[in-house]
C-alpha cells in the first residue's frame, strides 16, 4: 500500500516538473518577447505621435521651400558652361570701372563637389580685375543682387603694382546649374 500512496505523489510530481517545464520553455520566453514586443509598439506611437506634432508644421515649411525655389531656381546658370557667368561677371565689372586681367573656368575640386547641394552642378570660375576698392565692391553687390545666382568663395584685394591708386582684385565665384538627367 505504500507503493500505491506513491504513486499519485509520482504523478503529481511529475505532472508539477512537466507544467514547470513548459512554463521555463515556452511561457516565459513568449511573455518577454510579448513584452518586447508591447515596447516596440510604444515606440512606434511616440514616433507617430511626434510625427503628427511635427506634421503641423509641414505645410508652412513647405510653402516657405516654394517660395526659396520661385526665387532661386530662375538665377541658375542655363548649364555647366562657365561662359554665361564669366560674359555676366565681365559686363559687371565694366559696368562699374574694373578692367579685366583673367577670367577662366577652374577645375571643379573633389572638396567642392562633396559640398555641392544635391541636383545641382558646381560651376567655379575664377576671375582677376584691375580697378577702384569702390568698384569692387559695387561690382559684388551687383552679381548678389544681379539675375545669375553667384557665391563668392574668395576674394583677394592688393594694391597693383602698375597704377597706385588701383586695386587688384581676384575672385574666386561659383554659379549653379541644374544637374543634367542621368
Amino acid at each position: 500500500m505504500k507503493r500505491a500512496g506513491r504513486l499519485p505523489l509520482l504523478a503529481l510530481a511529475l505532472a508539477v516538473g512537466a507544467v514547470a517545464v513548459a512554463w521555463v520553455a515556452w511561457v516565459r520566453p513568449e511573455a518577454q518577447h510579448a513584452a518586447s514586443l508591447r515596447a516596440e509598439l510604444e515606440a512606434a506611437r511616440r514616433t507617430i505621435a511626434q510625427a503628427r506634432g511635427e506634421g503641423g508644421r509641414l505645410p508652412q515649411d513647405l510653402e516657405v521651400l516654394e517660395v526659396e525655389a520661385a526665387r532661386v531656381l530662375p538665377r541658375l546658370l542655363p548649364g555647366a558652361d562657365a561662359t554665361p557667368l564669366l560674359a555676366r561677371i565681365a559686363a559687371e565689372a565694366a559696368r562699374h570701372g574694373l578692367r579685366p586681367v583673367g577670367l577662366r573656368p577652374l577645375p571643379v575640386s573633389p572638396e567642392a563637389e562633396a559640398e555641392r547641394p544635391a541636383g545641382f552642378v558646381r560651376v567655379p570660375v575664377e576671375v582677376t580685375l584691375r580697378g577702384s576698392y569702390v568698384g569692387t565692391g559695387r561690382l559684388l553687390a551687383a552679381l548678389q543682387d544681379g539675375p545669375l545666382l553667384v557665391r563668392v568663395e574668395a576674394l583677394r584685394l592688393v594694391p597693383d603694382e602698375r597704377e597706385p591708386e588701383a586695386r587688384r582684385v581676384t575672385l574666386t565665384l561659383a554659379g549653379y546649374a541644374r544637374e543634367a538627367a542621368p
